[in-house]
């Protein structure tokens, strides 16, 4: 408008810049929300008439140039900050304001191919109508995805160009109208830090609460026993040949409890192989009062350790086969007996909390999620118009009781009178076994994560299934690798349902279905007691389309982190809009599309995802930097022969101990430990100091074949397969497949 661009010209007078810097400004603040980088470039034209010959002026031709402009801003930097130093900048590109682009491309260290930037800010002192004329139409084209024009005048005008094959009409819309609000924002104050700008209007800046969460006055284990109270009979679990029903699983669990004998709110830890007896220990933990602390009977023994002593448990549940596996503790240890029954059920205050599950860390240890009871039975009734759970589904336990997806499994079939069926670790690692397994038992809900559906897909022929429902989540959704499964089995027989969550909001937060042809890792709406926002760094929404943090309010939300006070305060901050609320940040990278849809982005911080796994490569550099000799180490996600993700460390050390694999599973669950392990005398390292992930090198493929030749019928077809898997030319009978770079999926 004319009094905007008024303020504007005002503005730029006090602070001694041209428009065009402020026009400059502020598509460089636009380039920094939308990508999240504090530094970048873009292109800007000079008319490329100073320090030539005297009379250029006058000269008919086009001496016009383009030159890179490049914007570095940090927390402090205020908007005088910003315009003094690209007007200084602008400054000293003068001498250089002829050099062809060509040229100072080659001044760069950038990839061959890879453009110095990929927009360009054109601005004229004329109005447009001034600059064109008003009888000729303009036609122009620059070759880049991005052109945007500022004419002067007494009303600014801005024009923005685009490649119809990267932007829409829509998007371009949003970013011309982001441009003039960071122009307006630019004009408020000189001392103003560039982050407080906005790129939407304030009154655009309100969202709905999330629905204040019910109270429940009931637990996770009453809801089961009135399930065993009115189907006694059905059976609840089946474990290989065993089935057990909901009158003996009620029974055996009402023995447990009597025998734990802990005060209310104790924490219990459960460590126990996957079977009937590790869900009946569960069960029995909550009817006593306590809450349960899952360990995976596959951690390392320091793992182990580090849970028994950070929870405090007071009491460990174990079978007599993993007896000998527990290292020392000061908890009472509790074996399982076979056997013991009792019907009736107890009468004991209830915990508020229901478990602790440990998560990876970003301190090098990991850390303890305290969820209650409401936070699970909200859960399922939220979902509830979804999903229709009954008494006529079953399902399967494919995950550890130590990966939250295993809580939704588990009383997503108990709750609702639903039968439980325990997969077999060998099982749930073999594709074929699991397909088998799938039929044998009519399962009707299937929850996966990504990664081990795919190879459930590459397995699949296309024989009828019982399945009626799919569930994912643990990673992000890749939709493309499910187009061979619908092919096959259609859209609707089963529904495919991707509902990303984490472990602090309580499994789940979103919902959405799959369909053929999507091409993007959406996930959806909020489940219908959540609010899920995606703000900047100032806790302020993102508009549609740019990039932010994603953060999660409401009745899912955890009650923190467990002994670790700073840590939940950190995460877990109090709602900008109402301080009684909470929010949980995810560290999560989303941005809403212009349908109300959500793309999940992958993690802002360094936290990784592998094969539904949550890592934090900072535990991973931690153990490898306890072993002598190792100086720094880095930890990356890599891709393997296969597309799969891999973990790869980078180590800074003179050699490499021989047994640097084993050294480390004393400290590190299985799926921590890097597929691959390069040696470096340093790490590479960017013009800024941090660490230049494009020049690490790639891992060569181990090193085989150099031991005893397979010589039976056996271990040649063994070996056969290795090669082929793992990408060899020769195998020995010595050698260890995850040594040569082998993992679970492989």
């Amino acid at each position: 408008s004319e009094p905007d661009t008024a303020e504007l010209t005002r503005f730029s007078a006090r602070e001694g810049v041209s428009l065009n810097i402020l026009l400059q400004a502020a598509w460089a603040l636009l380039l920094q929300r939308y990508s999240r980088e504090d530094d970048v470039i873009f292109g800007a034209t000079r008319a490329g008439r100073q320090g030539v010959p005297v009379k250029a002026r006058d000269t008919v031709g086009l001496c016009i140039n383009t030159v890179p402009v490049r914007v570095m801003t940090g927390e402090t930097t205020t908007v005088s900050g910003l315009l003094q130093a690209l007007r200084q900048q602008w400054t000293d590109l003068r001498p250089h304001e002829h050099a062809p682009l060509a040229e100072v491309q080659k001044c760069g260290e950038l990839p061959a191919g890879q453009p110095l930037f990929r927009s360009l800010v054109v601005f004229d002192h004329q109005t447009l109508s001034a600059a064109v004329g008003r009888r000729v139409r303009l036609y122009e084209q620059t070759g880049l995805p991005l052109t945007l024009a500022g004419y002067g005048g007494e009303r600014m005008t801005l024009r923005l160009q685009f490649d119809p094959a990267l932007f829409d009409d829509g998007m371009i819309d949003r970013m011309l109208g982001h441009v003039a609000t960071l122009l307006r924002e630019l004009t408020v104050s000189g001392e103003r830090p560039v982050r407080e700008l906005r790129l939407v209007a304030a009154e655009m800046e309100e969202w709905p609460l999330a629905p204040i969460a019910a109270d429940y006055f009931t637990t996770i284990h009453e809801v089961f026993e009135r399930q065993a109270a009115e189907n006694p009979t059905a059976i609840a679990l089946t474990d290989g040949d065993r089935q057990i029903t909901y009158r003996e699983l009620n029974a055996r669990a009402n023995a447990i409890a009597r025998r734990l004998q802990i005060a209310p709110e104790s924490l219990v830890a459960v460590f126990i192989e996957r079977s009937a007896e590790q869900v009946i220990a569960l069960l029995a933990v909550l009817k006593a009062g306590g809450a349960y602390v899952p360990v995976d009977s596959d951690y390392p023994a320091e793992r182990i350790g580090f849970i028994l002593q950070d929870s405090r448990a007071a009491l460990v549940i174990t079978s007599r086969m993993l007896r000998g596996k527990l290292p020392a503790t000061e908890a009472r240890v509790i074996v399982l007996e076979d056997g013991a029954a009792e019907r009736e059920n107890l009468s004991l205050p209830a915990s508020d909390a229901a478990y602790v599950i440990y998560t990876s860390g970003s301190t090098g240890q990991p850390k303890g999620t305290l969820v209650s009871h409401a936070n699970v039975l909200r859960l399922f009734d939220q979902t509830d118009d979804w999903f229709h759970f009954g008494r006529e589904d079953v399902w399967t336990l494919f995950h550890s009781c130590a990966f939250d997806f295993s809580v939704w499994e588990i009383w997503g079939a108990l709750l609702h009178g639903g039968r439980l069926v325990i997969v077999p670790y060998l099982t749930s690692r073999s594709p074929d076994a699991f397909l088998e397994l799938l039929h044998h038992e009519k399962v009707t809900v299937l929850n996966q994560t990504p990664s081990a559906f795919y190879q459930l897909v590459a397995a699949d022929r296309g024989e009828p299934t019982f399945l009626r429902t799919i569930i994912f989540g643990g990673e992000a959704l890749d939709p493309a690798k499910l187009e061979p499964w619908f092919d096959r089995h259609g859209e609707e027989t089963p529904r495919l349902i991707n509902m990303y969550g984490i472990t602090e909001t309580t499994v789940h937060v979103t919902y959405r279905p799959v369909r053929r042809g999507m091409r993007r890792s959406v996930i959806g709406e909020p489940i219908p007691d959540l609010e899920l926002l995606i703000l900047d760094a100032n806790l302020r929404p993102c508009p549609i389309g740019v990039p932010g943090e994603m953060l999660v309010g409401g009745g899912g939300v955890a009650r923190g982190y467990l002994h670790q006070p700073e840590l939940t305060a950190e995460r877990f901050i109090p709602h900008p809009r109402d301080a009684a609320r909470r929010l949980y940040r995810t560290g999560d990278l989303a941005r809403r599309l212009p349908d109300g849809d959500i793309e999940y982005l992958g993690r802002i911080d360094h936290q990784l995802k592998v094969r539904g796994f949550r890592i934090e490569p900072g535990e991973i550099e931690a153990a490898l930097t306890d072993l002598d000799g190792i100086t720094q180490a880095l930890v990356v996600p890599r891709p393997d022969a296969s597309g799969s993700q891999q973990l790869v460390a980078y180590l800074c050390a003179q050699t490499l101990p021989d047994d640097l694999r084993e050294r480390l599973s004393r400290r590190l669950p299985g799926y921590m430990i890097p597929a691959a392990f390069v040696r470096l005398d340093r790490l590479p390292l960017t013009a800024h100091g941090k660490v230049d992930l494009a020049a690490l090198p790639m891992p060569q493929p181990a090193a085989a074949g150099g031991g005893e030749a397979p010589s039976s019928v056996l271990e040649k077809k063994i070996a056969d397969i290795w090669r082929e898997v793992l990408g060899l030319e020769a195998v020995s009978v010595d050698d260890n497949f995850f040594d040569l770079g082998g993992h679970s999926l492989l």
